[in-house]
């Protein structure tokens, strides 16, 4: 009879360096779905930066075992919030899509149960289950599916299907001409100003800096806009982002689109098992009439295909620019699954009422109500 899967939570970056390569090996031989946020460099650096005791949040890395390999790992962590322990993805809100990697043929639902078991056992209180950014197609879906039955909210999730073209020309041949004829237009008129250039640099030193001059004109693009967002709310969530990008083993990569010496257009992506995913982009404001991001996304797209890259991912939320590139979205959705009474009060009043509307108010006022509010709304999305 095969032995009882045995379950470990582990707590500590060290913990978690000692199963660095097995975990990247059950990364490598799952495939898609697993992404980038569930990888080894990817979860190191959050700890390194997000689990920080005197904020109440703590890693509960669930590592299954079975007698000679890794079954399945759950990067997850308690976190205190509104009087609430929340169990979440680690990472939140840095990560994109949030799911378990499994070894094939695992019993994720029924392994699942036993992990959340073995975390109240060890005195851990949940009165709340909070995952969101799930993929339709992960591999955690059909047990929150079966414990939720809906989930809270839906979302889109835009991206290019590049395996279905042979080439980049034959890409560019299914966008709109107007639009694919506009963008040569425009690259003409940068290159009568001077010397253009774009050049895609690996994870390490020299990205990590590129990745700076992206979140600061991030920044100044929302500040403009009257935009806010959970990722730039605290300096703690930056570190670790760009601690990853840093880190040479990473799977990241900054996109440059640059005049002379003077980078137009930065974007942060991530690549593995095949995926880009397009995570931050970012342009110079005064060059906005030249849509350097749209140049630079075109670069982008061009690189892939030449890598052999089989999907782009352009990553929720979904927007109008985004479809207008993409070839296909996936449905991604937020599960909530209430431990105690105070945790459907969590669920019910907060999660379903006091956010969504705040958010609603907030994105509907006028840009001259918004901006002035920006500073006071960001302080709000802190943990």
């Amino acid at each position: 009879m095969e032995a009882e899967p045995r379950v470990r939570v582990l707590t500590g970056v060290a913990e978690v360096e000692a199963v660095r390569p097995a975990w990247q090996r059950l990364v490598e031989a799952q495939g898609p779905p697993a992404t980038i946020f569930q990888t080894p460099d990817w979860i190191l650096s959050m700890m390194r930066f997000l689990v920080i005791d005197n904020r109440g949040a703590a890693a509960r890395i669930a590592v299954v075992e079975g007698k000679d390999e890794l079954i399945m790992i759950a990067p997850l962590a308690l976190v205190g919030r509104s009087h609430m322990r929340v169990l979440q993805w680690l990472g939140e809100p840095l990560l994109a899509y949030g799911d378990v990697v499994a070894r094939r043929g695992c019993d994720v639902a029924q392994v699942m149960e036993q992990v959340i078991e073995r975390l109240q056992q060890a005195g851990d209180r949940i009165d709340v289950i909070h995952l969101p950014k799930v993929r339709a197609d992960a591999v955690v879906s059909p047990y929150l599916e079966d414990l939720a039955g809906e989930p809270l909210h839906r979302k889109d999730a835009p991206y290019l299907d590049l395996a279905s073209f042979p080439n980049f020309d034959a890409y560019l041949a299914s966008r709109s001409k107007t639009a694919m004829k506009g963008y040569r237009r425009k690259r003409r008129r940068l290159e009568e100003l001077g010397r253009l250039d774009f050049q895609v640099h690996p994870a390490g030193g020299h990205a990590e800096e590129l990745a700076r001059q992206a979140i600061d004109l991030k920044f100044e693009w929302m500040k403009v806009q009257g935009k806010v967002s959970r990722v730039f709310a605290e300096p703690a969530f930056l570190h670790a982002l760009l601690h990853f990008i840093g880190s040479e083993s990473s799977g990241a990569f900054v996109s440059e689109l640059r005049l002379n010496d003077r980078p137009l257009a930065l974007e942060i992506g991530f690549v593995a098992n095949g995926h880009y995913y397009s995570y931050i982009g970012a342009m110079d404001l005064e060059y906005g009439r030249y849509s350097p991001g749209q140049l630079q996304i075109l670069d982008t797209l061009r690189w892939c295909f030449d890598r052999g890259i089989k999907v782009f991912d352009l990553l929720p939320p979904d927007s109008d620019y985004k479809r207008s590139w993409a070839t296909d979205s996936a449905q991604q959705n937020e599960w909530v699954l209430s431990c105690s009474l105070k945790g459907g009060l969590y669920k019910n009043v907060i999660l379903k009422g006091v956010k969504p509307l705040s958010r609603h108010i907030f994105t509907s006022a006028p840009l001259a109500i918004r901006k002035p509010a920006q500073e006071f709304v960001q302080r709000m999305l802190r943990r």
